[in-house]
Protein backbone atom coordinates (compact mmCIF):
# COMPACT_ATOMS: atom_id res chain seq x y z
CA UNK A 1 0.00 0.00 0.00
CA UNK A 2 1.46 3.44 -1.29
CA UNK A 3 -1.28 5.71 -0.50
CA UNK A 4 -2.86 5.82 3.02
CA UNK A 5 -5.87 7.65 3.27
CA UNK A 6 -6.48 8.90 7.13
CA UNK A 7 -9.02 10.67 9.19
CA UNK A 8 -9.67 12.03 12.68
CA UNK A 9 -13.31 12.31 13.94
CA UNK A 10 -13.77 14.66 17.72
CA UNK A 11 -16.59 12.70 19.00
CA UNK A 12 -16.81 11.95 22.72
CA UNK A 13 -18.70 10.16 25.37
CA UNK A 14 -21.83 12.68 26.56
CA UNK A 15 -22.39 13.53 30.14
CA UNK A 16 -25.02 11.00 31.14
CA UNK A 17 -24.25 8.44 28.41
CA UNK A 18 -23.49 5.05 29.15
CA UNK A 19 -20.32 3.54 27.51
CA UNK A 20 -22.29 1.29 25.56
CA UNK A 21 -24.48 4.09 23.78
CA UNK A 22 -21.67 5.68 23.10
CA UNK A 23 -20.08 2.73 21.23
CA UNK A 24 -22.95 2.43 19.31
CA UNK A 25 -23.14 5.63 18.16
CA UNK A 26 -19.45 5.51 17.65
CA UNK A 27 -19.74 2.33 15.51
CA UNK A 28 -22.78 3.51 13.45
CA UNK A 29 -20.57 7.04 12.70
CA UNK A 30 -17.39 4.81 11.44
CA UNK A 31 -19.40 3.11 9.07
CA UNK A 32 -20.93 6.38 7.58
CA UNK A 33 -18.11 7.63 7.42
CA UNK A 34 -16.20 4.65 5.81
CA UNK A 35 -19.48 4.63 3.28
CA UNK A 36 -18.10 8.23 2.53
CA UNK A 37 -14.64 8.23 2.23
CA UNK A 38 -13.47 4.79 2.87
CA UNK A 39 -10.82 5.66 4.80
CA UNK A 40 -7.74 3.38 5.64
CA UNK A 41 -7.40 4.53 9.84
CA UNK A 42 -9.73 6.86 11.75
CA UNK A 43 -8.49 7.87 15.20
CA UNK A 44 -10.84 9.53 18.05
CA UNK A 45 -9.85 11.85 20.88
CA UNK A 46 -7.97 11.32 24.07
CA UNK A 47 -10.32 10.49 26.92
CA UNK A 48 -13.45 9.88 24.25
CA UNK A 49 -14.55 6.71 26.62
CA UNK A 50 -14.73 9.94 29.29
CA UNK A 51 -13.07 8.94 33.06
CA UNK A 52 -15.45 5.96 33.92
CA UNK A 53 -13.63 2.50 34.03
CA UNK A 54 -13.87 0.67 30.81
CA UNK A 55 -14.64 -3.00 31.56
CA UNK A 56 -13.42 -6.26 29.86
CA UNK A 57 -17.51 -6.54 29.13
CA UNK A 58 -17.27 -3.30 27.20
CA UNK A 59 -14.17 -4.68 25.19
CA UNK A 60 -16.14 -7.42 24.01
CA UNK A 61 -19.09 -5.19 22.52
CA UNK A 62 -16.55 -3.46 20.77
CA UNK A 63 -16.03 -6.60 18.58
CA UNK A 64 -19.76 -7.33 18.42
CA UNK A 65 -20.65 -3.42 17.07
CA UNK A 66 -17.58 -4.00 14.55
CA UNK A 67 -19.34 -7.03 12.43
CA UNK A 68 -18.96 -5.40 8.65
CA UNK A 69 -15.55 -4.30 7.21
CA UNK A 70 -14.18 -1.34 9.38
CA UNK A 71 -11.14 0.63 8.44
CA UNK A 72 -8.06 0.18 11.41
CA UNK A 73 -9.71 2.31 14.36
CA UNK A 74 -7.85 4.16 17.48
CA UNK A 75 -11.41 4.69 19.13
CA UNK A 76 -9.72 7.26 21.43
CA UNK A 77 -8.84 6.08 25.57
CA UNK A 78 -10.52 5.65 28.54
CA UNK A 79 -9.52 4.18 32.00
CA UNK A 80 -8.27 0.65 31.96
CA UNK A 81 -7.75 -1.66 34.79
CA UNK A 82 -4.98 -4.29 34.45
CA UNK A 83 -3.04 -5.75 36.87
CA UNK A 84 -4.60 -3.89 39.32
CA UNK A 85 -3.44 -0.25 38.01
CA UNK A 86 -5.27 2.24 36.73
CA UNK A 87 -4.20 3.37 33.31
CA UNK A 88 -5.14 5.55 30.61
CA UNK A 89 -5.51 3.37 27.50
CA UNK A 90 -5.58 3.57 23.46
CA UNK A 91 -8.02 1.37 22.63
CA UNK A 92 -7.30 0.33 18.92
CA UNK A 93 -8.97 -2.01 16.43
CA UNK A 94 -7.44 -3.75 13.62
CA UNK A 95 -9.29 -4.52 10.35
CA UNK A 96 -9.46 -7.70 11.66
CA UNK A 97 -10.88 -7.31 14.72
CA UNK A 98 -8.27 -7.41 17.13
CA UNK A 99 -7.94 -5.13 19.78
CA UNK A 100 -4.71 -3.84 21.21
CA UNK A 101 -4.45 -1.86 24.13
CA UNK A 102 -1.62 0.61 24.25
CA UNK A 103 -0.99 2.54 27.42
CA UNK A 104 -0.09 6.13 28.50
CA UNK A 105 3.65 6.62 29.38
CA UNK A 106 3.87 10.59 30.26
CA UNK A 107 0.81 11.36 32.63
CA UNK A 108 -0.44 15.13 33.49
CA UNK A 109 -0.57 16.06 36.99
CA UNK A 110 -4.36 15.52 37.08
CA UNK A 111 -4.13 12.17 35.81
CA UNK A 112 -1.50 11.04 38.83
CA UNK A 113 -3.46 12.77 41.45
CA UNK A 114 -6.86 10.20 40.05
CA UNK A 115 -4.34 7.50 40.79
CA UNK A 116 -3.53 6.61 36.93
CA UNK A 117 -0.50 4.71 36.94
CA UNK A 118 2.22 5.48 33.80
CA UNK A 119 3.44 2.70 31.42
CA UNK A 120 7.61 2.62 31.43
CA UNK A 121 7.86 4.34 28.55
CA UNK A 122 10.85 2.11 27.43
CA UNK A 123 8.70 -0.81 27.02
CA UNK A 124 7.93 0.16 22.70
CA UNK A 125 7.00 -3.00 21.64
CA UNK A 126 3.28 -2.24 23.19
CA UNK A 127 3.22 1.27 21.18
CA UNK A 128 3.99 -0.45 18.25
CA UNK A 129 0.67 -2.60 16.25
CA UNK A 130 1.73 -4.01 13.10
CA UNK A 131 -0.73 -5.22 10.53
CA UNK A 132 -1.36 -7.90 8.52
CA UNK A 133 -0.07 -5.45 4.99
CA UNK A 134 3.25 -5.18 6.83
CA UNK A 135 2.09 -1.72 7.67
CA UNK A 136 3.40 -0.52 11.56
CA UNK A 137 1.64 2.01 13.31
CA UNK A 138 3.10 3.67 16.66
CA UNK A 139 0.36 4.51 19.19
CA UNK A 140 1.31 7.53 21.77
CA UNK A 141 -1.51 9.67 23.44
CA UNK A 142 -1.43 12.78 23.96
CA UNK A 143 1.31 14.32 26.23
CA UNK A 144 3.73 11.30 24.78
CA UNK A 145 4.22 13.07 21.74
CA UNK A 146 6.56 16.08 23.70
CA UNK A 147 9.29 13.17 24.35
CA UNK A 148 11.24 13.51 21.68
CA UNK A 149 13.74 10.29 22.82
CA UNK A 150 10.38 8.26 23.49
CA UNK A 151 9.16 9.34 19.28
CA UNK A 152 12.63 8.65 18.28
CA UNK A 153 12.72 5.04 19.88
CA UNK A 154 9.74 4.57 18.04
CA UNK A 155 10.92 5.54 14.34
CA UNK A 156 14.14 4.02 14.96
CA UNK A 157 11.52 0.04 15.25
CA UNK A 158 10.26 1.08 12.12
CA UNK A 159 6.97 2.55 12.30
CA UNK A 160 5.39 3.86 9.01
CA UNK A 161 2.97 6.43 10.77
CA UNK A 162 2.29 7.57 14.18
CA UNK A 163 -1.42 8.16 15.72
CA UNK A 164 -1.99 10.71 18.57
CA UNK A 165 -5.17 10.53 20.58
CA UNK A 166 -4.97 13.45 22.44
CA UNK A 167 -6.72 16.38 24.97
CA UNK A 168 -5.17 19.39 24.54
CA UNK A 169 -6.92 21.25 27.85
CA UNK A 170 -5.70 24.80 28.50
CA UNK A 171 -6.55 27.78 30.24
CA UNK A 172 -10.02 29.67 29.83
CA UNK A 173 -9.55 31.78 26.33
CA UNK A 174 -5.85 30.11 25.69
CA UNK A 175 -7.37 27.99 22.97
CA UNK A 176 -5.84 29.38 20.04
CA UNK A 177 -2.70 29.17 22.09
CA UNK A 178 -3.13 25.48 22.73
CA UNK A 179 -3.83 24.86 19.13
CA UNK A 180 -0.62 26.58 17.66
CA UNK A 181 1.13 24.95 20.18
CA UNK A 182 0.19 21.46 19.25
CA UNK A 183 0.53 22.49 15.62
CA UNK A 184 3.50 23.38 16.15
CA UNK A 185 4.62 20.02 17.58
CA UNK A 186 3.25 17.96 15.65
CA UNK A 187 4.89 19.49 12.78
CA UNK A 188 7.95 19.37 14.23
CA UNK A 189 8.09 15.67 15.37
CA UNK A 190 7.09 15.10 11.98
CA UNK A 191 9.48 16.75 10.03
CA UNK A 192 12.47 15.80 12.45
CA UNK A 193 11.91 12.11 11.91
CA UNK A 194 10.40 12.11 8.92
CA UNK A 195 7.01 10.52 9.58
CA UNK A 196 3.80 11.18 8.87
CA UNK A 197 1.60 11.80 12.07
CA UNK A 198 -2.49 12.24 13.17
CA UNK A 199 -3.93 14.18 15.81
CA UNK A 200 -7.12 13.85 16.68
CA UNK A 201 -7.88 16.47 20.04
CA UNK A 202 -11.29 17.07 21.23
CA UNK A 203 -13.66 20.01 21.06
CA UNK A 204 -13.90 22.54 23.71
CA UNK A 205 -17.18 22.00 26.09
CA UNK A 206 -18.58 23.72 28.91
CA UNK A 207 -15.44 24.38 32.11
CA UNK A 208 -13.46 22.59 29.56
CA UNK A 209 -11.45 24.63 26.96
CA UNK A 210 -8.88 22.60 24.28
CA UNK A 211 -6.94 23.98 21.54
CA UNK A 212 -9.34 21.34 19.24
CA UNK A 213 -5.43 20.89 17.65
CA UNK A 214 -6.69 18.13 15.49
CA UNK A 215 -4.67 17.22 12.21
CA UNK A 216 -2.94 15.22 9.69
CA UNK A 217 0.83 16.15 8.99
CA UNK A 218 3.00 14.88 5.35
CA UNK A 219 6.38 15.27 6.38
CA UNK A 220 6.88 15.96 2.41
CA UNK A 221 4.82 18.42 1.72
CA UNK A 222 6.88 21.07 0.08
CA UNK A 223 5.72 23.88 -2.34
CA UNK A 224 5.99 27.38 -3.08
CA UNK A 225 2.24 28.12 -2.00
CA UNK A 226 2.97 27.73 1.83
CA UNK A 227 2.39 31.19 3.80
CA UNK A 228 1.87 29.82 6.99
CA UNK A 229 1.69 26.72 9.56
CA UNK A 230 -1.36 25.73 8.48
CA UNK A 231 -0.49 25.62 4.94
CA UNK A 232 1.88 22.51 6.22
CA UNK A 233 -1.34 20.88 7.17
CA UNK A 234 -4.41 19.12 6.75
CA UNK A 235 -7.08 20.68 8.91
CA UNK A 236 -10.65 19.76 10.22
CA UNK A 237 -13.52 20.60 7.82
CA UNK A 238 -16.50 22.42 9.47
CA UNK A 239 -17.89 19.85 10.47
CA UNK A 240 -14.64 18.72 12.31
CA UNK A 241 -13.51 16.05 10.39
CA UNK A 242 -9.76 15.93 8.84
CA UNK A 243 -8.90 13.83 6.09
CA UNK A 244 -6.32 13.30 3.94
CA UNK A 245 -4.45 11.15 1.18
CA UNK A 246 -0.58 10.59 2.63
CA UNK A 247 1.72 8.52 0.12
CA UNK A 248 3.82 6.52 2.02
CA UNK A 249 6.32 6.48 -1.79
CA UNK A 250 7.17 10.47 -1.21
CA UNK A 251 7.66 10.41 2.45
CA UNK A 252 10.25 7.43 1.62
CA UNK A 253 12.21 9.52 -0.65
CA UNK A 254 12.46 12.40 1.30
CA UNK A 255 13.76 10.29 4.49
CA UNK A 256 16.49 8.48 1.62
CA UNK A 257 17.55 12.50 1.05
CA UNK A 258 17.87 13.78 4.30
CA UNK A 259 19.64 10.22 5.31
CA UNK A 260 22.01 11.06 2.61
CA UNK A 261 22.20 14.60 3.87
CA UNK A 262 23.20 13.49 7.17
CA UNK A 263 19.92 14.96 8.47
CA UNK A 264 18.48 12.08 9.63
CA UNK A 265 20.51 8.92 10.70
CA UNK A 266 22.43 11.16 13.00
CA UNK A 267 19.03 11.82 15.19
CA UNK A 268 18.20 7.94 16.10
CA UNK A 269 21.79 6.75 16.51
Amino acid sequence: MTILKLMTLNQTISKGQSILDFMIYQSQLVYDKTKELNPDMIVFPEYSFGRDLLKSSDLENLINLYVEPHPTLVLGTGVHQAKDKYRNTAIVLSKSNEIHLIQKSHLMSHERDKGLIAKDWNNLSQNIVEFSNGLKAGIVICADLWNSEFIGMLVAKGIDILLVPTMSVTLDNHDMYARYQWYSLALVRSREFVIPIVVSDQLSRPRVTTGFASCIVDPSVKNSKIKSLEDFLILPDKAGVAYGEIDLSKINEYRKYRQNEGLYKERLD
